[in-house]
């Protein structure tokens, strides 16, 4: 009598599963013909049952008659949460969910599967406090990084040299001067250099060497220009000599317009003096014939 107990069990055991997967996925022809047998053995088991709970489950899963209720949504997704595990489920009865017990046999795990695939195919309620899932990644293409622009060095004014050349080569009036030691001027006897001057644009350039080194802060050179018209030299800017330089090229810029220039002088003198012309004080001098 057990045996046959137990044959009876296990053939309604494997109709329930045909009746699962008929309800959720479908049965081939081997599995109508082998649920039909069963059925017709005369097994406890409900044949519509599944399909109303897969349909049932289904639409309250579509929001079609509002949220779930909190209460049902918590116990599918424990029973669910079991049955993955491994562990024995036993589902309650519910008025929406008609789950007969026939012949005292319970439908153990069979329901918490149909509600455990059912809830990985249509998706879990979704409670109103829970967090929302994250948003899509979508690819982007990468950052549009601009050209980098070849660094253009600073302009570099050309150096007095330069400019005293080019004046040369471009100014029609463009004069030039030789310069000779001033006399009685032991120390630069030997220097020499010329000036080049233009009356159109008011301005030109010295070049000397054979000049004692100045030291800054102690004493300095000073260019004059003398002007005919005038009765007083005109400052034409002052410079410095390194120990290491033999020759000197500075631009002559007069502190006021000057007019036909008929000598320029170089002095020596010290820093934040008076600022007159003393003779005395000469050391190179350029005499315009």
């Amino acid at each position: 009598m057990s045996t046959d107990h137990d044959d009876r069990h296990g053939a309604d055991g494997r109709l329930l599963d045909l009746l699962a997967d008929k309800a959720l996925f479908g049965l081939d022809a081997a599995e109508e013909r082998e649920c039909a047998d069963l059925l017709a053995s005369g097994s406890v088991a409900d044949r519509e049952q599944f399909d109303r709970l897969a349909a049932e489950t289904a639409v309250a899963l579509a929001g079609v008659h509002g949220a779930m209720p909190v209460e049902l949504r918590a116990r599918l997704r424990g029973d669910a949460r079991r049955f993955a595990a491994g562990e024995a489920v036993v589902p309650g009865r519910h008025a929406w969910l008609p789950v007969e017990l026939r012949g005292g046999l319970m439908l153990l795990g069979t329901v918490a599967a149909a509600a455990c695939v059912l809830f990985m195919v249509a998706g879990p309620g979704r409670d109103k406090d829970s967090a929302p899932d994250p948003e899509p990644v979508i690819a982007q293409d990468p950052p549009q990084v601009a050209p980098r622009v070849p660094e253009v060095p600073p302009t570099r004014l050309p150096t007095p040299a330069l400019q005293r050349d080019e004046m040369l080569a471009s100014v029609r009036d463009a004069q030039t001067i030789d310069c000779v030691a001033a006399a009685g001027s032991d120390e630069q006897a030997d220097a020499d250099g010329d000036v080049v001057w233009s009356d159109q644009r008011r301005r030109g350039f010295l070049r000397v060497k054979g000049l004692a080194r100045s030291e800054p802060g102690r004493n300095q050179y000073r260019i004059w220009i003398l002007d005919g018209s005038r009765g007083k030299p005109i400052s034409g800017g002052v410079f410095q000599v390194a120990e290491d330089v033999g020759e000197v090229v500075v631009p002559i810029l007069p502190q006021a317009p000057v007019q036909g220039p008929t000598m320029f002088v170089v002095t020596a003198e010290e820093p934040g003096g008076d600022g007159e012309y003393d003779a005395g004080r000469a050391r190179v001098v350029a005499r315009a014939e």
